[in-house]
């Protein structure tokens, strides 16, 4: 359980909190950062204190980037204790030890702070990142922190901010999603799947076509009976060698070829393919790709509900804070446009010709 005191803190204190020490980081160091970003139609002001966190949350986010705007959607302030000097202020640093030393105790089964969240205000620290977010849903702003901007992994530099961006998306009608998307402006196909199911593949297969590239891990849609997707990161993964050896062309993009372990090989596309990405286009189906040893790629229609297990289980387990909600949404999604099987076959040049065709179709 919580230290005495902590258990005492309420939410809206907690975010008090948690942006004046952002306030007194930025004093700190003596400057403050600031990068806008569209999604959609909205968009999101990131003030950041100091340098050091701007080239982790800034490249996957590039191809959002719009000039500076005071009237912004949602304004997230960003601070981290090593390169400003500013720790976080001790009750709340008090409930980052807690939740340390027991996460399972300190969390929810949505990775929520208990005791700290509520529907105003949710809160949650990332025990993989060392990522804690707070977001006041009333004033539309937020407070992001890590302990060290230099020591950011490599996941959350792919998908900076997905937490903060997804509570945000949610509440203006936007489910963020475990998925890939592909397509043109006027039509494409969301493709749904765990890791190794052949997504990034799959959307990595399509740059070498007219096919623009939305993401091919995290992106969002409208939530309606004429859902669209939105692209929230340039970001593309390979899974490690295996991968790379498949297509070896991408060797020279990658940004951490020292990567080992677990660790996926990342690339930003926007600084590679500019002109290949996507910001947003009317979703007609949702493929779910499948590895085979078929000579070429094809497509067979499945029911909604093989849909919703490649795409609900991965999205739920994978976003702190998903409530049924998102389970709604993604059943409202497969269950408004066609779904099919993807059979990934040997020769990828077919992939991005069978996804064209379908869209033609």
């Amino acid at each position: 359980m919580l230290q005495p005191g902590a258990e005492a803190l309420e939410p809206t204190a907690c975010f008090d909190l948690m942006l004046a020490g952002y306030e007194r980081a930025q004093q700190r160091v003596g400057s403050r950062v600031e990068r806008c970003y569209r999604i959609g139609q909205l968009t999101v002001r990131f003030l950041l204190a100091g340098e050091a966190l701007v080239q982790v949350v800034s490249p996957a986010l590039a191809h959002l980037r719009i000039d500076s705007t005071p009237a912004a959607d949602l304004t997230v302030h960003l601070w981290d204790s090593a390169s400003t000097g500013e720790p976080l202020s001790p009750l709340v640093g008090l409930l980052a030890a807690e939740i340390a030393r027991d996460p399972y105790r300190a969390l929810s089964t949505r990775h929520e702070i208990i005791g700290i969240s509520n529907d105003r205000v949710p809160a949650t620290w990332d025990q993989w990142s060392g990522v804690l977010s707070v977001l006041d849903r009333k004033t539309t702003r937020a407070v992001y922190w890590i302990e060290d901007a230099a020591a950011v992994p490599y996941f959350e530099r792919g998908a900076p901010l997905r937490t903060l961006l997804s509570w945000w998306l949610a509440d203006i009608g936007c489910q963020s999603v475990h998925a890939a998307a592909v397509g043109y402006d006027w039509g494409g196909v969301l493709l749904a799947g765990g890791a190794g199911s052949g997504k990034s593949t799959t959307a990595l297969a399509c740059l070498d076509s007219d096919l623009g590239y939305a993401g091919d891990d995290y992106c969002a849609f409208s939530v309606g009976p004429s859902p669209r997707a939105f692209s929230m990161y340039n970001t593309a993964k390979l899974n490690g060698l295996a991968d790379l050896q498949r297509q070896p062309r991408f060797l020279p993009l990658i940004e951490n070829p020292d990567a080992c372990g677990t660790e996926k090989l990342m690339m930003f596309l926007e600084r590679h393919f500019p002109n290949r990405v996507v910001l947003s286009f009317p979703i007609d189906a949702v493929l779910v790709p499948r590895v085979t040893d078929d000579a070429i790629a094809r497509l067979c229609e499945v029911g909604a509900g093989h849909a919703l297990r490649a795409l609900a289980p991965t999205t739920l387990m994978q976003l702190p804070g998903a409530s049924d909600g998102a389970m709604r949404a993604i059943g409202e999604l497969v269950r408004s446009v066609p779904c099919y099987e993807l059979r990934l076959g040997k020769d990828l040049a077919t992939v991005p010709r069978a996804i064209a065709e379908l869209l033609a179709g």
